[in-house]
């Protein structure tokens, strides 16, 4: 039994690629398959970079792949690890732990001290962690809201202008000021640029996703923003008509005046006047603004959660 890992080729390997990561995660119901399109539009995207995917084969037989992926625009001691993902008939051979050691090598020789693995919190996925050296530093959860009944007189500002933007390069260019002014003091935080945000507009809006952005103005002022959305691929796939409230930012001098709150129930009331009937956000357990508690006042409940783990690159 011999297990070969070599780089992945960008057009060579592309299909190839895309069969294994969706093979090897299609027994989790959240996970929407990517198509050569979606690949496509990632490949265009600000952050993508081909150096560090790799796939392994077993005997000459494509088995899994993996990516050593460095944020080249954050200044950062640490890369990631995506993956690894392995076919499930392959699985407890050897290659997850052969295609970790690879990523590991490849990062270190690109100046990286540390690394970041992220997965769903399940015993195989932990106790494969536990084995490579990596130690949990953060917990996510996923949070899940039913639509038939949204939360009120739970201490929403009701003072404040909460209106609905257009998908235009002005939205764009105003969440991307919201995100970085917001998102500053979370977890693995870096700035994003315009750029980066633009192509997320462009990426949802190619592949047939709906996207809506919500302002919160108090006299006439921006001080907060909500966006939400839904992907019909992934309805199809879960067979439940679910949305998403993807990212919620205030300005730190507005927070704990209920804006949040009176966001939270304008999208959840988007999403059901779009007919949808549940509604899923993702939340760091340690966030700073104390997102979790609020989310649990107003009605959601953890559905799942994921993990990161770090280790040190010795």
């Amino acid at each position: 039994m011999a297990i070969t890992i070599h780089p992945y080729v960008r057009g060579r390997d592309d299909a190839l690629w895309l069969d294994l990561q969706n093979r090897a995660l299609e027994e989790y119901p959240e996970y929407t398959p990517q198509t050569p399109s979606d690949f496509e539009l990632h490949q265009q995207s600000p952050w993508f970079d081909a150096v560090g995917m790799m796939i392994a084969e077993l005997d000459g037989t494509p088995a899994g792949c993996a990516d050593a992926y460095i944020d080249s625009r954050a200044d950062e001691e640490h890369g990631y690890l995506e993956g690894p993902w392995v076919l499930p008939q392959f699985r407890r051979r050897g290659i997850a732990t052969a295609l970790a050691r690879a990523a590991f090598a490849d990062l270190k020789h690109r100046g990286k001290t540390r690394v970041q693995l992220w997965h769903r919190d399940n015993p195989a996925n932990v106790v494969f962690a536990k084995g490579l050296g990596f130690r949990c530093i953060r917990v996510f959860h996923t949070m899940s809201h039913d639509l038939q009944s949204i939360p009120r007189d739970v201490g929403e500002n009701r003072e404040a202008a909460i209106v609905e933007l257009p998908s235009d390069d002005a939205t764009a260019e105003l969440e991307n000021r919201f995100w970085n002014e917001t998102f500053n003091e979370h977890f693995n935080f870096r700035p994003m640029t315009t750029t980066e945000t633009k192509h997320i507009y462009r990426m949802t809006e190619a592949r047939g996703e709906w996207l809506f952005t919500l302002l919160a103005r108090v006299k006439g002022e921006p001080v907060g923003f909500l966006l939400g959305g839904s992907d019909p691929a992934e309805v199809r796939r879960r067979g439940r008509n679910i949305g998403g409230l993807y990212i919620l930012g205030v300005l730190k001098p507005f927070r704990n005046r209920g804006l949040a709150k009176a966001l939270l129930i304008a999208g959840l009331e988007r999403l059901k006047e779009r007919g949808l009937t549940e509604a899923e956000l993702g939340v760091d357990t340690e966030n700073v603004t104390g997102a979790p508690h609020l989310y649990e006042r107003l009605g959601f409940k953890t559905v799942r959660r994921r993990l990161t783990q770090a280790r040190d690159l010795t």
